[in-house]
C-alpha cells in the first residue's frame, strides 16, 4: 500500500513539473516569416508545446512565470502551428523569384495577391499601407502567405504635390517637415510586419502658383523669399505671358534663381529618407523619382541629383503612348540612372490595357538598359470576376498569361541579373539644366511665344532627346543619358567613360561645367555638337544636325489609332531627315565593335 502511495506521489509530481504554461500570441499578427522571431506570451511556468500541422512538436522550458517566449528565426518549418490558445503559420521569408518584379496596386486583392505570388510570379508590390492601428489580419498577412514583400505605396501621397494641395511646394520648409513627420508616422504603423519599405509619392515636381490672371510655376513665395534673403535682388512676378520677356534682360538673376530651385526636390528626398531611418532603418526607402517620367524637366526642379537620397530607385514611364512611342519608357528607364549608377533600379514601363504583345515589348525593350526591377500598371486584374452572367472569367487574360511567362522568364535569370553590373554604353547624352533655363528666357523675349507651353520650351531640351534616338536607331544600342550637375561635380575624369557625348545647342555654361567638357575634349574624348551651337568648345566635333521640328512630323495611323510600328518607322525617318550624316558620323567615332 505505501509503495503505491510512493509512486502515485511521484507521478503527481512529474506531472506539475510537465505542465504546459498559459500560451498566447503576444501581438496582433499571426502569420510569420521563417525569417524573423516569433514572440510568444507565457502566463506561468513549465513547457510550452509548439505543435505543427503534421503532428511533430518542438517543446521549449520555461523557467519563470508570466514571460514573453522568443521562437528564434528559422527554428520553425513552413506550416500552421498551434502552442495553447494561440494559432498561427509560418511561411518561407524567400520567394522562388530572385529578381524583384511588382504590381502597382490601388486596392490589393487577397485572392489576386495568391495569384501573383504564386504563378504570376511576382514577388512584392505597391500596396495600400497607409498608417493604420495594428489589427488581426492585416492585409500584410496576406502577402506574407504569399511569400511577397510589398512596399506601403504613397505614403505622402501623389498628384504633384502632397494632398493635392499647389501651396504644399516640395521647397517649402513646413512640407518638408511634414514629410519627416508622414514618413515617421508611416514608418511607426508598419514596423511590425516585415514588409520592404515604403515608397513616398508619385510625380512629384514643384508647384504652379496663383497670381492674378492665372498661375505660374515661377512665384511661389517661399522661392522668392529665399532669392531675395540671397542675393537681394527680385523676380518679376505675374503670369509667363505678362513678366515672361523680362528675364532674358536680367539673365544672370534668372538663371541664379533657376539654379537655386533645382536643389528643393533632392532636400526633400533626404526629409524622407530621415523620416524612415529615424523610425525603423531596415525598411527601404523608395520614391517615385521625377528623373525618371520627366527627365530634363527644369522648369518642375527636376534632374537626377534627387536620387542621391535613396539606396534603391524607383522610376515609371514617360510611357509608350507618348511622341517616341514603344521606345519612350526606354529613354525614361535610363534617364532615373545619374547619381546612382550601381544601386538597384526598379522600373513601370506601363500605364493602360495594353494587348499582350506590346505588353512584351515595353518590358524587355527597357529591361535593356539594365533594370534590377519591373513592376506593372494596375490596370491588369489578376482575379476572376462575375461579369453579365457570362461566368467567371480572368479580366484580360491574354495579357495576365502574357505577363506570367514574362516574369516566369525574369525568375529563370534573375540571380544573375541582380548579380551583374550595369555595362555603360560607349556614348551618351548630356543634358544642361543651366542652357534649359536660358532656353526659357531667350525664347521668349522681346516677346513670349503664343504656341505650346512657353514655361517649358527649350530647343537644348528637345535636341538632346532627339540625339538619344538618333543613337539608339543607328546602333541599336541605348545610350546613357548625364545631367550637368553631376558632370560638373565630378568632373572630365568621370566623363572620360564614354567615348561620344552628344551636348547640342548650348549657348550658356558655368565654369565648372564648361572646365569638365574641355577637360574631357583634352583626354581624347569625343564631344559633339551641332554646327552653330553659340557656345563652342575647342575641340568638339561640329555635325550639320538639326533639331526636328514634332510639329512637323505626320505621324501615320490605323483606322484612326496611332500605329506603333507606322509611328516609330515614321520617327526614325524623320530623325534621319533632319541629320541625315548622323549615323555615319557615329559610326565613325566608334570605330570597330565587336
Amino acid at each position: 500500500m505505501r509503495r503505491h502511495f510512493v509512486l502515485a506521489l511521484i507521478a503527481l509530481v512529474n506531472l506539475a513539473m510537465s505542465a504546459e504554461a498559459e500560451v498566447a500570441l503576444a501581438g496582433v499578427r499571426s502569420t510569420y516569416t521563417n525569417g524573423e522571431a516569433i514572440e510568444l506570451a507565457v502566463g506561468g511556468a513549465g513547457s510550452v508545446e509548439i505543435r505543427h500541422e503534421d503532428g511533430s512538436i518542438v517543446r521549449l522550458d520555461v523557467p519563470g512565470k508570466g514571460t514573453v517566449l522568443t521562437v528564434p528565426p528559422g527554428m520553425l518549418k513552413a506550416g500552421a502551428y498551434s502552442a495553447g490558445s494561440a494559432r498561427f503559420s509560418v511561411h518561407p521569408a524567400e520567394h522562388a523569384n530572385a529578381y524583384w518584379t511588382s504590381q502597382w496596386s490601388h486596392g490589393s486583392n487577397p485572392a489576386a495577391i495568391h495569384a501573383k505570388g504564386g504563378w504570376m510570379f511576382m514577388n512584392s508590390e505597391f500596396g495600400s499601407l497607409h498608417a493604420r492601428p495594428p489589427a488581426p489580419g492585416d492585409l500584410v498577412e496576406t502577402f506574407i502567405a504569399a511569400r511577397m514583400k510589398p512596399y506601403a505605396l504613397m505614403v505622402l501621397g501623389g498628384g504633384h504635390q502632397i494632398d493635392l494641395d499647389h501651396r504644399n511646394d516640395w521647397g517649402d520648409p513646413y512640407v518638408q517637415r511634414a514629410i519627416i513627420w508622414r514618413a515617421q508616422r508611416a514608418a511607426l504603423s508598419n514596423r511590425i510586419h516585415p514588409i520592404a519599405g515604403l515608397h513616398m509619392f508619385d510625380e512629384p515636381g514643384l508647384t504652379w502658383w496663383p497670381v492674378e490672371g492665372g498661375m505660374t510655376p515661377f512665384a511661389i513665395p517661399h522661392q522668392l523669399a529665399e532669392f531675395t534673403h540671397r542675393t537681394d535682388g527680385s523676380i518679376p512676378v505675374g503670369t509667363f505671358a505678362d513678366v515672361g520677356a523680362k528675364f532674358a534682360p536680367m539673365m544672370d538673376g534668372w538663371l541664379d534663381f533657376m539654379d537655386q530651385r533645382m536643389q528643393y526636390l533632392e532636400q526633400a528626398w533626404h526629409a524622407s529618407r530621415y523620416g524612415v531611418d529615424s523610425i525603423h532603418p531596415d525598411f527601404v526607402t523608395l520614391n517615385q523619382v521625377s528623373s525618371s517620367y520627366a527627365p530634363g524637366d527644369t522648369t518642375d526642379g527636376v534632374d537626377s541629383r534627387q536620387n542621391r537620397a535613396y539606396d534603391v530607385l524607383s522610376g515609371h514611364g514617360g510611357y509608350p503612348d507618348q511622341f517616341n512611342g514603344t521606345l519612350q519608357p526606354v529613354m525614361s528607364a535610363e534617364a532615373f540612372q545619374g547619381f546612382s549608377r550601381g544601386k538597384p533600379h526598379y522600373f513601370l514601363p506601363m500605364w493602360g490595357m495594353y494587348r499582350w504583345s506590346q505588353m512584351r515589348n515595353f518590358v524587355w525593350l527597357s529591361w535593356t538598359t539594365k533594370l534590377e526591377g519591373i513592376m506593372y500598371d494596375p490596370n491588369q486584374a489578376f482575379a476572376f470576376r462575375l461579369d453579365g452572367g457570362e461566368g467567371n472569367f480572368w479580366q484580360n487574360s491574354d495579357v495576365v498569361l502574357d505577363i506570367a511567362e514574362i516574369n516566369r522568364r525574369l525568375a529563370l535569370v534573375g540571380g544573375v541579373m541582380n548579380q551583374l553590373p550595369k555595362t555603360l554604353a560607349p556614348m551618351a547624352v548630356l543634358h544642361s539644366d543651366r542652357q534649359f533655363a536660358h532656353d526659357v528666357a531667350s525664347l521668349n523675349h522681346p516677346e513670349v511665344q503664343k504656341e505650346g507651353t512657353p514655361q517649358y520650351g527649350s530647343p537644348h531640351s528637345k535636341a538632346v532627346s532627339q540625339c538619344f534616338m538618333h543613337c539608339v536607331h543607328a546602333t541599336g544600342t541605348i545610350p546613357n543619358w548625364i545631367d550637368e550637375v553631376e558632370a560638373s561635380e565630378k568632373g572630365a575624369a568621370f566623363l572620360q567613360q564614354w567615348r561620344v557625348i552628344y551636348c547640342p545647342l548650348l549657348a550658356n555654361a558655368k565654369p565648372a561645367f564648361l572646365k569638365a567638357l574641355a577637360g574631357y575634349v583634352a583626354g581624347g574624348g569625343t564631344l559633339v555638337q551641332f554646327a552653330d551651337d553659340p557656345l563652342q568648345i575647342p575641340g568638339a566635333f561640329r555635325g550639320a544636325y538639326l533639331t526636328a521640328d514634332q510639329r512637323a512630323l505626320a505621324i501615320p495611323t490605323e483606322n484612326a489609332t496611332y500605329s506603333p510600328g507606322l509611328r516609330e518607322t515614321a520617327i526614325r525617318d524623320w530623325l534621319a531627315a533632319a541629320a541625315p550624316t548622323f549615323a555615319a558620323d557615329l559610326a565613325g567615332f566608334l570605330g570597330e565593335r565587336p
